[in-house]
């Protein structure tokens, strides 16, 4: 129902009962459930100046206006990419020579380009990413303010760069096939003398800001630091630092079966 539509119901009902006011005021024969006539009048006509009430209260032509609207500034972002490389190290999570690279390879994805309305370019929509997931503490208020976005905008921008990211992964993470292995391998114990190595691996604990839905205590930190809850990630590196695995998602708390347990 538009608004017109809601006005124009409700000013038909509070002229009906408008009538049936003026009606008991006359003395007319009028059924309503009170005693006292006076009463049903005086209840009429408060309802009716509700109902009056309320129709001035609907403005507007059934559009949908501004909302949310706060101060926005972009002068943060255009400032941001100016800076030293050990801010945008602070501010994104790595360089600006990667951050740049990362751009190019994202660029081509066709989720960042939209027929009917232009986008902002992918610089913004990948800061968006990085502060959000990077930056210790980071909420989509606070992005939304040092980028000048819509609180709407930061949950969409990370939902595509997440989405380009993961399409990404097939062209530039996998594991070593048999000969990269042996150059691997050869290039390893040249440099260091560890023989039969295919690269290295670690692990971390990435927080998470509430707890799972299920089995939540299985997530529980056994560091305790930061969150009580947390998850694992783990990635392995050839010679190079280039990523070929990473796994993640495993509980923070690894809960041992009491049937594997031995007394």
């Amino acid at each position: 129902m538009s608004k017109t539509q809601a006005q124009a119901e409700l000013l038909s009902m509070a002229c009906t009962l408008l009538a049936a006011s003026e009606a008991l005021d006359n003395n007319e024969d009028v059924e309503l459930p009170l005693d006292d006539p006076d009463d049903d009048s005086e209840v009429l006509e408060l309802a009716t100046a509700l109902m009056f009430q309320k129709v001035l209260e609907i403005k507007g032509n059934g559009t949908r206006g501004n909302y949310n609207q706060f101060s926005k500034s972009k002068d943060w972002f255009s400032t941001s990419l100016q800076q030293p490389d050990r801010w945008s190290r602070s501010n994104y999570r790595m360089s600006q020579s990667m951050f740049d690279c990362l751009v190019f390879i994202l660029a081509p994805n066709t989720i960042f380009h939209s027929p009917k309305k232009k986008q902002r370019h992918v610089k913004c929509q990948l800061a968006t990413f990085l502060i959000r997931y990077g930056q210790p503490g980071s909420d989509v208020l606070g992005v939304a303010s040092k980028l000048g976005l819509g609180l709407g905008t930061v949950h969409l921008y990370c939902r595509r760069v997440t989405r380009a990211l993961h399409e990404l992964r097939s062209h530039h993470l996998g594991w070593l096939g048999d000969e990269q292995k042996t150059l691997v391998s050869q290039r390893i114990e040249a440099r260091s003398g560890f023989p039969k190595c295919v690269g290295s691996g670690d692990g971390c604990q990435i927080r998470m800001t509430t707890a799972p839905e299920e089995n939540p205590d299985e997530f529980l930190s056994r560091k305790k630091q930061h969150s009580p809850f947390q998850t694992n990630f783990q990635a392995t590196v050839d010679d190079e630092c280039h990523f070929t695995s990473f796994d993640l998602g495993w509980p923070g708390l690894y809960l041992i079966p009491l049937d594997y347990l031995t007394i």
